[in-house]
């Protein structure tokens, strides 16, 4: 079967990202014997270029991907994917009579909703690799249900085929590919959607396929620069650490970059991890007071992500934060508590959000129903975002500009630098390091 798969990303913010999710899906299909076709907006932008592809192409079944719902940015509320998808889709409709199916992480998130709103005929939910391959057995049967989401099971996650001229493509924009190591997640922060869309616990790939991918994008594309996207590459089951083992055992050294917790991380860890090319901490912070860190569901202090930025310094590691106010136990003493606290750490580059994106199927979801943030079976395709009662969003934005002005290592609002992280990027981080 023809089988068109299209990325409709084409969110810059604050840069550009490699499309995984629909190479993971390409490699099933073309292992089960079907001509595949990739198609990315952001690589061919040009209005007729979907038009071409699809007259020379002929698909017989389409896939659309889609890696977000919004910016998850509470200062850029109009911010709306889904519409980009809505158009491609009536595009398609008068090129082709070729059925369309929807997935990916952002489609995951809020099925039903985007399922209705796009008018595509079908949605996997969750992991696709068995998904799909089930979806088209029933769709060649005529067994398919229209307007029906299929539930991907859990599994073993296998690796993805990496189209060259996509790689080519974003290791030009970013210099930087992503790698899955793993999938899911043990922890229970409140806001996170990760437990529900990979499972509560971390699976490890096959890490000599890890390594082999790793080898291929260094070797045979030019890769400069991998991004572990792991929900949490320290994990703290240790497998992480399997890894990094191997890949010492097999002189596979690249500079890398990942999710890093500050959950036990020792100092013999990170000696580990910078032997492989760990240059790039994305330090997952999120709460800046040990209040806010608690009702937030982390399992560690702002000690620890001080102390774990401090080890990380010391070992010649970038480091970049990201860090929510507005979430659940927020007052006004502990929004300037955690300024404080955040200012002090002058060596690491942090983002700072006003409020946090509601996602369906979160705990933090049944803590707004409880303070009547949202009403209960709300649709949140428009994004609503949790600030604690007792403040207001403009008394939250307010206070952040004033206690970040003049601030060279926090960024606020959230979106104030793109161009300059997009431009470093561009000149590649590797590049960009070494003239600092």
């Amino acid at each position: 079967m023809n089988i068109l798969l299209i990325s409709t990303n084409t969110c810059n913010d604050p840069y550009v990202v490699y499309p995984l999710g629909m190479s993971v899906v390409t490699r099933v299909l073309l292992k089960a014997g079907h001509s595949i076709k990739q198609f990315d907006l952001l690589v061919t932008p040009e209005a007729n270029a979907l038009d071409k592809v699809v007259n020379e192409f002929s698909p017989e079944l389409i896939g659309i991907s889609i890696r977000n719902v919004d910016s998850v940015n509470s200062m850029r509320e109009n911010d709306h994917f889904i519409d980009n998808v809505t158009r491609v889709i009536k595009q398609l409709s008068t090129l082709t009579s070729a059925e369309v199916f929807l997935g990916g992480p952002g489609f995951s998130l809020i099925p039903e909703a985007i399922l209705a709103a796009t008018g595509a005929n079908y949605g996997i939910a969750g992991e696709g690799e068995q998904a799909v391959l089930a979806l088209i057995e029933k769709i060649t049967a005529g067994q398919a249900v229209k307007q029906s989401i299929s539930r991907g099971r859990i599994h073993i996650p296998g690796g993805a085929f990496y189209d060259p001229a996509l790689v080519k493509f974003y290791n030009n924009e970013t210099h930087m590919i992503p790698v899955q190591t793993k999938r899911g997640c043990s922890f229970n922060c409140v806001y996170c959607s990760y437990p529900q869309l990979e499972g509560p616990c971390f699976r490890p790939r096959d890490y000599e396929q890890v390594i082999d991918d790793i080898s291929y994008l260094q070797n045979e594309c030019g890769v400069e620069l991998i991004y572990f996207v792991d929900s949490v590459f320290n994990d703290p089951d240790g497998n992480y650490l399997e890894l990094l083992q191997l890949m010492r055992s097999r002189k596979i050294k690249i500079p890398w970059v990942g999710f890093i917790s500050p959950y036990k991380l020792t100092g013999d860890d990170v000696e580990l991890m910078v032997e492989t090319g760990f240059c790039w901490a994305d330090v997952g912070g999120d709460g800046a007071t040990d209040t806010t860190l608690k009702a937030l569901g982390k399992q560690f202090s702002f000690d620890d992500i001080y102390n774990v930025c401090a080890l990380l310094r010391e070992h010649k590691v970038s480091v970049s934060n990201s860090f929510m106010f507005g979430g659940p136990s927020e007052t006004e003493a502990t929004v300037h508590e955690g300024i404080a606290n955040i200012l002090s750490m002058d060596w690491v580059t942090s983002t700072v959000f006003p409020g946090i994106r509601i996602i369906p199927g979160t705990p933090l979801e049944k803590i707004a129903v409880k303070r009547g943030i949202i009403q209960q079976g709300q649709s949140l395709l428009d994004a609503v975002y949790y600030i604690e009662p007792g403040l207001t969003k403009a008394w939250l934005e307010t206070t952040l500009t004033a206690g970040f002005a003049g601030a060279k290592c926090c960024i606020f609002p959230p979106h104030a630098k793109n161009e300059q992280l997009q431009m470093i990027h561009k000149i590649g981080f590797k590049k960009f390091r070494s003239l600092m």
